[in-house]
């Protein structure tokens, strides 16, 4: 296996103190770049009833989250190009993270097995697909591709 071209990026967490305290170093858990943690925290963290649209009165997960956490993560993956062919750059396939720190993408097994501990992405452009559907949340109506990013 040979190694991919080092990239150095931003990457954002939304948390609460306890992860703060027990968890210095994210893994198993999902990443943001600047406009995907904004996208979070406008679609799922703040209630949708505190806006102009109404709708959802709680929190989705929000009450366990008080703070936003920078990280400056230096991504070089050990991969085959081969083995990605639909992904670009240095980056494998996005793998989601439950609470307890499991990966929710039984497919993702096949390559962290073989690979071990990767860094996944998961691009969001604006626009919309061939059918016309939006290909990002038109709840968040960013001019650029955001993206959200897996570490295993």
């Amino acid at each position: 296996l040979g190694w991919g071209n080092m990239v150095t990026l931003d990457m954002y967490r939304v948390a609460n103190s306890y992860m703060t305290q027990s968890a210095v170093y994210p893994a198993n858990e999902v990443l943001f770049d600047l406009p995907g943690v904004m996208h979070y925290l406008q679609t799922e963290v703040i209630p949708k009833g505190s806006g102009k649209l109404g709708g959802r009165k709680g929190r989705k997960m929000g009450h366990r989250y008080d703070r936003v956490q920078k990280f400056l993560v230096k991504v070089r993956n050990r991969v085959e190009e081969k083995d990605f062919p639909l992904q670009k750059f240095e980056f494998a396939p996005f793998s989601d993270f439950n609470d307890l720190f499991q990966t929710t993408d039984k497919a993702s097994w096949t390559y962290l097995s073989k690979y071990g501990d990767l860094v996944g992405v998961q691009s969001f452009p604006p626009g919309n697909d061939t059918q016309g559907n939006p290909v990002s949340d038109p709840r968040f109506p960013w001019p650029v591709s955001y993206h959200r990013f897996s570490l295993s």
